[in-house]
């Protein structure tokens, strides 16, 4: 007998197909919207995310270069941010829009009953678990607050103030305000959505009293921020035309639609009032990596690198975090050649001297 619960409505089946189409025609029925609410944890989850953040210590995470990738705070972080499944990466579908496929939906569900043994199916998030690796789909992840954590906590002085110009999802908001160092965070970012729900995450967490976020692109803020005022600089911005944020024109891809024009028109504008911004003897740092347009590879490092010795900054090299490796699940005499090491994106440092 299979067991589905379904937006609260509860079904019994003696077949998987019957459960299937029992919590299509339900899905069918709701909005966007309503799909979207209904993924969100429950709120004393997400709190005590956050409080084993705060727990959290970031030297058994960092260690000669590297960091390694921990969950904690993301449910935290994500609290706020469901609309993240309706948003797109390049040449992939949402999870939003995969999951109006009816044969991509039922697929999900009977994967779930499946991969976990199980005959119960309780609760709609629990589709995401198999959406998620579903090929031909893909979510815009949120930063992970403890990678962020460790690097402010390694490279900001306690009591610092955070400049960060691609707020995003508030990931690393929530990394800044979980550290006892009692840091001070400024986001941008000009994703209307965005800064909705991160304000709302502020309201969450406490935190209005050290954190803030202005929705403007940051290439436009020179005159919200002040001079030679911030600490530490640490970003993940826009890959380019990678992930689609918002469709709206202040969206760095939207406004400059030629990586040429990106990366003079975003990329270095940004990192010239970066460089203003920040006090002398600290740090920006960039993650960043580089990405495929077709058969062409877009050196987003290089790019980054050439932007910010443009701006003034000296290149100091790069730490490592590190992220799931596809081919952990092979032997080794089985692996390709050439991924016998760890997979990891290069954060990039850069001193203002």
């Amino acid at each position: 007998m299979y067991r589905i619960n379904y937006f609260g409505k509860v079904g019994y089946f003696e077949h998987v197909e019957q459960a299937c189409d029992f919590a299509y025609q339900i899905h069918l029925s709701k909005t966007d919207d309503e799909i979207l609410n209904e993924f969100r944890i429950d709120p004393d989850k997400a709190k005590r995310s956050f409080l084993l953040l705060k727990k959290l210590d970031t030297k058994r995470i960092f260690r000669n270069f590297f960091i390694f990738t921990s969950h904690i705070g993301v449910e935290c972080a994500n609290y706020f941010m469901n609309f993240r499944y309706g948003l797109n990466v390049i040449k992939k579908k949402s999870i939003l829009e995969g999951l109006r496929n009816e044969r991509i939906f039922k697929y999900c569900v009977k994967s779930y009953y499946k991969m976990n043994k199980t005959h119960d199916f309780d609760g709609a998030h629990k589709i995401l678990d198999v959406a998620n690796i579903r090929r031909g789909l893909q979510e815009l992840s949120n930063y992970p607050p403890s990678t962020a954590k460790s690097l402010y906590e390694r490279y900001c002085p306690k009591g610092g103030q955070i400049l960060d110009i691609s707020s995003g999802f508030g990931g690393r908001l929530t990394g800044a305000m979980s550290s006892k160092n009692n840091y001070s965070y400024t986001g941008v970012d000009p994703s209307t959505r965005a800064i909705e729900n991160v304000n709302k995450l502020i309201d969450f967490i406490n935190c209005k009293d050290r954190a803030k976020v202005i929705e403007l692109p940051f290439e436009e803020s020179d005159k919200e921020l002040k001079d030679d005022f911030y600490d530490f600089l640490f970003t993940s911005p826009p890959y380019f035309n990678k992930e689609i944020y918002s469709d709206e024109p202040t969206q760095s891809c939207n406004k400059f639609q030629e990586i040429d024009a990106w990366v003079n028109g975003f990329l270095q504008k940004s990192f010239d009032i970066a460089f203003r911004k920040l006090k002398k003897n600290t740090y920006m740092m960039i993650n960043i990596a580089d990405i495929k347009n077709g058969k062409e590879v877009i050196k987003l490092g290089e790019y980054c690198i050439r932007c910010a010795e443009k701006a003034g900054f000296i290149y100091d090299g790069f730490d490592k975090m590190m992220i799931s490796n596809r081919f952990k699940s092979l032997k080794r005499k089985n692996r390709p050649k050439g991924r016998e090491s760890v997979n990891y994106e290069p954060i990039y440092r850069f001193k203002k001297s």
